[in-house]
């Protein structure tokens, strides 16, 4: 069952150009299909600027898009009003980057996690009291009802994140970038509470990640994204056995490697060209150790078979 599809998705910005007073487009989303089906994990990968965060903030209609369509359920979230919105804001929570700054310092654990519940209608009173406590529990925090979140290590204050996604019992989680802020100790004690919280409650994810290793691990599928543009779709296991596109290549074989004698990192040549002035053909063409003749010239199609698409002509010319 798929919960959330999304199709053709474009998102551009405005940038206003100062000498003849025109706008050039920012191109963040250039046209991303994917789908979430229930009780899985799809992982967004790509590095710093390639559209990951803003898709994340499309899919919880925190803004809206260019073109292109979000559906939940089979319902456009971007025509969704009144209380089919209100439910839909329930069904579908989000985890921050950064918990500090996602956490109101004003308020109190509690009021933090109740908030949400009593929006919601869910619970008042010794029950609404009662439920915090028990998702305190879930997430491994106790006796901190009353506590701010300056009190916190930076891995409580994710917990405490985690804790407030769940209270409305939502059927999906968009985790933005949730590990990137924490310590590597702390960051495999949140991904194995994301790990125990899927399992024993059937919540579907959309994980996104520059970690390859932590993607290996939690997700089902992986979409690399490259300039707003996804460039290789396929399940974890095929990704990471043997990847199609060279941008992936490269970022699988530039993760570091911790074992005596593991091959060279290799790296990007270059700098990421711009959003604003894409270059023509292939967008990752001036980087790519492996361009020949058609790749400055003409746009490869997403396409392939078995559910491995690839955006590439080493496999599709």
């Amino acid at each position: 069952m798929k919960l959330i599809e999304v199709k053709a998705l474009k998102k551009y910005f405005p940038v206003k150009k100062t000498a003849f007073a025109r706008h050039e487009w920012l191109k963040a989303v250039d046209g991303v299909d994917f789908s979430l089906e229930k009780d899985r994990v799809f992982a967004l990968v790509g590095e710093s600027g390639c559209g990951k965060s803003t898709v994340a903030r499309l899919l919880l209609r925190l803004i809206e898009p260019t073109e292109g369509e979000i559906t939940f359920k089979g319902e456009n979230i971007f025509k969704l009003k009144g209380q089919r919105l209100k439910a839909f804001r329930r069904a579908v929570q989000i985890v921050f980057q950064d918990p500090f700054a996602s956490l109101n310092p004003r308020r109190t654990v509690y009021d933090t996690i109740s908030e949400p519940m009593k929006i919601h209608k869910i619970a008042k009173g010794s029950e609404l009291k009662d439920r915090v406590v028990e998702l305190l529990r879930k997430v491994g925090l106790q006796d901190v009802l009353n506590r701010y979140p300056h009190e916190f290590s930076g891995g409580q204050r994710q917990r405490i994140c985690i804790a407030r996604a769940l209270s409305v019992s939502p059927e999906v989680i968009v985790a933005d970038e949730p590990l990137s802020a924490l310590d590597v100790s702390i960051q495999a004690q949140i991904l194995n509470l994301l790990m125990d919280l899927k399992q024993q409650s059937g919540i579907s994810f959309i994980f996104i990640s520059h970690d390859l290793k932590v993607v290996e691990y939690f997700s089902d599928e992986v979409a690399v994204m490259y300039l707003g543009k996804i460039v290789e779709y396929a399940r974890t296991e095929d990704i990471f056995r043997q990847p199609y596109h060279p941008y992936t290549e490269i970022l699988l074989n530039s993760t570091p490697g911790i074992k005596p004698g593991t091959k060279r990192r290799q790296i990007l040549s270059a700098e990421v060209p711009s959003p604003i002035d894409i270059p023509p053909g292939c967008p990752f063409h001036p980087r790519c150790p492996k361009r020949f003749s058609p790749c400055d010239r003409i746009v490869p199609e997403l396409e392939g078979s078995g559910g491995r698409l690839v955006a590439c002509h080493l496999r599709t010319g």
